[in-house]
């Protein structure tokens, strides 16, 4: 798995989403589809958690492979 980015799903590499969070990872490739939104680097491909609207304390967990 040294060879995996999120260029791919990232369940293709083992990553996946928690069970027993608040919020929800987003995976982002710049390159497949540009951004309108001026902080995120264009051609870059990453994982991200959107808190707008969310509280103190929520948590976001992405499981990685063993």
């Amino acid at each position: 798995m040294g060879d995996c980015d999120f260029e791919n799903s990232y369940t293709a590499c083992g990553y996946s989403q928690g069970k027993e969070d608040d919020l929800d990872w987003e995976q982002l490739n710049t390159v497949e589809k540009p951004s309108t939104d001026p902080w995120i680097p264009t051609g870059s491909a990453f994982m991200m958690v959107n808190t707008s609207d969310r509280y103190a304390g929520q948590r976001a967990q992405l499981l990685t492979p063993s």
